[in-house]
């Protein structure tokens, strides 16, 4: 192959991947969503009359569920 060749596939290539690149914009830092907790609210009524690793692990269980149910899935 030569030089002149090999030089256009090079050219392509980056021309291709800074297009690729360019599609993709990062999502703006404000787009994160906060959340306030008020500490009053935050004692579990489940949690009355069982062990603190029963509780630990109904708190974790909680936690993981709304963690994949609030995820932004994007198909």
């Amino acid at each position: 192959m030569s030089s002149k060749a090999i030089t256009l596939l090079l050219i392509a290539l980056l021309f291709s991947l800074s297009l690729a690149q360019a599609a993709r914009p990062l999502q703006p830092a404000d787009s994160t969503k906060s959340v306030h907790v008020i500490p009053e609210k935050v004692h579990d009524e489940a949690c009355e009359g069982v062990g603190e690793e029963e509780c630990l692990m109904r708190r974790t269980l909680t936690a993981h569920v709304d963690y994949i149910y609030t995820q932004d899935h994007n198909p």
